[in-house]
């Protein structure tokens, strides 16, 4: 940089500065802009409930006798609550539709919330299949430890 005076230097070198601040804050915004854009496409499915995971939360703080107990009762059931849980999903995808139908039928809203709330009366109605099922077949102990709770309430 022959020929330039100290002012004319301060003054590129200021330019450059600001070009790199400037580069620097575009960068960050493409980098936020795009991960903000691009994450629905990673969004993975929720998964779909499984009761087989609160049965072993359960069965785990059980005795192995009561454990087991509790098990077969849920295998017993294990079909009728994939088809009923099936059922709800089914149901409430029905709602969804009824709320965005065009021209919107209030009537049709009102038959799916009915499916829906049936769909989930039956599902619950074999929860407690399950459990009556296990409860009269389990010891004292194992009952007393179902009946306090996950967090061991009393």
């Amino acid at each position: 940089m022959v020929g330039m005076t100290k002012g004319q230097w301060g003054a590129n070198r200021r330019w450059r500065i600001a070009l790199g601040v400037s580069l620097a804050i575009n960068l960050l915004l493409i980098g936020v802009v795009g991960t903000w854009a691009a994450r629905p496409l990673f969004r993975a499915e929720p998964p779909r409930p499984d009761f087989s995971r609160a049965i072993e939360r359960m069965a785990h703080r059980l005795d192995g006798a009561d454990a087991a107990i509790l098990r077969h009762a849920y295998e017993a059931r294990r079909d009728d609550m994939a088809r009923l849980s099936g059922n709800m999903r089914a149901a409430r995808e029905k709602v969804r539709g009824a709320l965005r139908a065009e021209p919107f039928d209030a009537d049709a809203l009102g038959a799916a919330m009915n499916e829906a709330s049936a769909a989930r009366a039956s599902f619950e109605g074999v929860i407690q299949d399950v459990m009556r099922e296990g409860a009269v077949a389990m010891s004292p102990d194992g009952r007393h430890t179902l009946a306090r709770g996950p967090r061991g309430r009393d």
